[in-house]
């Protein structure tokens, strides 16, 4: 840690690792969770582990057995599909020639494996990031998200550069998350014998959500009211992208006019405030309803 006052370096933190191979390998740091405060990335030679910048806690232990040469984890969006990967090579070379051992944190029978291996969050809820990672040194300046080489190179460094190293973009700021919202409009198509409901999901976030976002949808004014059903999104929806999804209403054994309430990520039984599934940037707009809804009368 940098005290810029008595212009010293201090330990912030340390954790003990199991590395007699080490040649140059490094480390990556990468802001996964979007909370403006960047986490650390580190390969020794039985672990890949996710440190919390801030005090060192370990926050992700995946077994990656590797000679520590030249490697470091890479975080990148290797596939293309707007969601965070985090990559690394494994290898055995050790565990064979040099009868390196690594204990297994969980009490089992620890198992060297070499290869590539790509990791991601299940339910996607890591900030995007670039689809590039061009070299040993890499800074974003030295790359074009495109492939191509910059001439001249941004300086990358310094006050009026972005002052990182081995550090991915991240977009536009650093709260990168989904924002779900759903309207409610009512079709009388299906009269005299129903109603169609049909609930517009739209993401007005800065990151993707995947398909099967559940909305639910009641007879009255809130998630006290009858439940009619619960219908899923099918698509991915990527920043600006919205899906309408339907539901049809059964008139019978029902008095008009109605009052229709819809949610989504089911996020309102306590007002709207408690996530989902999905970790969100705003929880108060996952609802929507309509009133006043009967049909035609024919004259």
């Amino acid at each position: 840690e940098f005290d810029r006052t008595a212009k010293t370096l201090s330990t912030k933190w340390s954790h003990p690792t199991q590395d007699l191979s080490s040649n140059v390998t490094g480390s990556s740091v990468f802001d996964f969770e979007g909370d403006g405060a960047s986490e650390v990335v580190y390969n020794d030679e039985c672990y890949s582990r996710v440190f919390k910048g801030s005090d060192g806690t370990v926050l992700l232990e995946i077994p990656n057995s590797t000679a520590t040469i030249h490697e470091y984890p890479v975080i990148a969006d290797v596939n293309g599909d707007n969601h965070t990967e985090y990559v690394v090579v494994a290898n055995d070379i050790n565990h064979l020639n040099l009868s390196v051992t690594c204990a297994s944190e969980d009490g089992g029978v620890y198992t060297p494996k070499h290869g590539v291996f790509v990791y991601g969050d299940p339910a996607n809820k890591w900030v995007r990031t670039r689809k590039i990672w061009n070299e040993h040194a890499y800074h974003i300046t030295n790359i074009n998200g495109d492939g191509t080489l910059p001439k001249p190179e941004d300086i990358s460094w310094g006050p009026s550069g972005l002052n990182n190293y081995r550090v991915s973009s991240q977009g536009k700021g650093v709260f990168n998350a989904p924002d779900l919202s759903v309207g409610l409009a009512v079709s009388t198509k299906p009269c005299p014998g129903g109603l169609q409901l049909n609930a517009r999901v739209a993401n007005n976030g800065s990151l993707g959500v995947p398909a099967g976002i559940k909305v639910d949808f009641y007879l009255g004014t809130n998630a006290s009211g009858l439940f009619l059903g619960e219908k899923m999104t099918t698509g991915a929806l990527l920043p600006g992208a919205s899906e309408v999804v339907s539901l049809t209403f059964t008139i019978a054994g029902h008095t008009a006019p109605f009052q229709f309430f819809v949610t989504v990520d089911g996020a309102e039984v306590d007002g709207g405030t408690s996530a989902g599934t999905v970790d969100e940037c705003n929880e108060g707009n996952n609802s929507g309803g309509a009133d006043g809804i009967s049909c035609p009368t024919v004259r």
